[in-house]
């Protein structure tokens, strides 16, 4: 993954808002709740960040999850 593609996959999830459950309101999204979704632990997360190449499965996983297009997460580089 280029320093490119590693911005937008970053960037995609630091900008991916869900409601409160308490208050009702939109806020971020945690690195713990991206790992929940993606079924796999908090550390594998960061270690995506740092892949130079995301498997097909996983970007699959990215995208049915979190409603992404692949332009989202990856450079057209």
């Amino acid at each position: 993954m280029s320093d490119t593609q590693y911005n937008k996959f970053f960037s995609f999830i630091q900008s991916y808002m869900v409601t409160d459950e308490k208050t009702g309101l939109l806020r971020k999204i945690t690195m713990d709740e991206v790992a929940k979704r993606l079924g796999v632990s908090r550390v594998q997360v960061y270690n995506y960040f740092k892949s130079e190449n995301i498997s097909a499965k996983i970007r699959a996983k990215i995208i049915k999850e979190f409603g992404a297009k692949e332009e989202d997460l990856m450079s057209d580089s």
